[in-house]
Parts: C-alpha cells; sequence; structure tokens
C-alpha cells in the first residue's frame, strides 16, 4: 500500500509520518530528497541564482529560500531544476521496495503529481494560528519568515488530489495522542474500500 501524506507548514504532517513509521510503513521524506537534489544540481543553481546561494561549497538553503519565497517566478525556475531529481529518486524507492507499505510525504504531493503512485492520500489540517506558533517555535525564524512561507502555500487545498486518488483528511487539533487513532480509521477505511 502506497499512502500519500501532504497538508502546509507546520499542520503536523511528521507526527502523523512517526505514527506510520510505527506501524511498519516506509517513510518517504520528500523534503529530505529535495536537500540531496540541491547537492546534485548545485552547479545548475548557481548558474541561476548567483554565488550568493552558496556557501563553504554547499548551496546555502536559508540563502536560497530567501530569494524564492519573494518572487513565485524564481521559485518556478528552482523546482525545474530539483522536482525532477527528487521525482526521480521516489520512483527508485518505490521500485526498489516494492511490496512493502510506503507513506510518501510530501508538502506539495500533488504539484509535483507524485500522488499518482498512492492509493490514497491523507491531507493534513490544521488551525492557521497553530501553524504559526509551531513555525516560529520549531524553525526559531521569527513571525516574518512563517509568514512568508505560509503564503507561498495558500494555493496547497485538499482538492487538489480529490478527483484522481481518494483523500482523507485530519483534522491535527494539536492533540498527539489522538493521531494514531485518527491513522487507524483511515487505514481500515482504505483497506475495506479494497
Amino acid at each position: 500500500m502506497i499512502i500519500g501524506l501532504t497538508g502546509k507548514y507546520c499542520s503536523g504532517k511528521s507526527s502523523i509520518a512517526e505514527v506510520f513509521e510505527e506501524k511498519g510503513f516506509y517513510v518517504i521524506e520528500v523534503d529530505k530528497l529535495g536537500h540531496a537534489a540541491l547537492k546534485i544540481k548545485m552547479n545548475e543553481i548557481e548558474k541561476t541564482f548567483g554565488s550568493i546561494v552558496i556557501k563553504n561549497a554547499e548551496v546555502d538553503r536559508y540563502a536560497l529560500g530567501k530569494i524564492i519565497f519573494k518572487s513565485s517566478r524564481k521559485k518556478e525556475m528552482l523546482e525545474k531544476i530539483v522536482h525532477p531529481v527528487m521525482v526521480q529518486e521516489v520512483e527508485n524507492i518505490l521500485k526498489q521496495r516494492q511490496g512493502e507499505n510506503i507513506l510518501i510525504d510530501a508538502a506539495i504531493l500533488a504539484h509535483m503529481r507524485l500522488h499518482k503512485y498512492c492509493d490514497a492520500v491523507i491531507w493534513i489540517k490544521a488551525p492557521f494560528f497553530k501553524r504559526l506558533f509551531m513555525a516560529m517555535h520549531r524553525d526559531n525564524r521569527g513571525i516574518f519568515f512563517a509568514l512568508r512561507r505560509m503564503i507561498s502555500q495558500r494555493k496547497l487545498k485538499s482538492n487538489l488530489t480529490k478527483k484522481y486518488v481518494d483523500t482523507y483528511i485530519v483534522h491535527n487539533s494539536g492533540d498527539i495522542n489522538s493521531l494514531p487513532d485518527k491513522v487507524d480509521n483511515i487505514l481500515k477505511t482504505i483497506n475495506s474500500r479494497k
């Protein structure tokens, strides 16, 4: 079974991913694949965005983030460079682990068209102010950084995958103890529809 996990910045995807991992799912963290893609495509990124985004012979994600979150055109330019590498790596992992239970954890699952590999998708939803609070505490970058990230994801919606694959919404109210039961209920529903 392959499940896609998506949702906006600081909605609680990692907490849900942990629950799936405890249930024996192999978790593909697409963000981490993105970090690897930055290394692989460093020369192309430097040519596109300038040496300002390179520090100690690596892509400075903070400097790059400041550029792309201010310009949707530049964000698209970066996506054209790194997304094909990331999608290819997801495909490689799915082939290597064929027959296993897998969770694809990706904020922009639909945008990257990764939902096409999924038997179902879980969209995790959390209130705006809870996400803002989490962002400021987790990333320790301040309110403006958090707001820029949140604004950049304003087009992410749960209905992006609904017409292609069964999509389930989990409301993350902040009670981590309730998440395993919510995941169990979704898995039961998915299994009953097979």
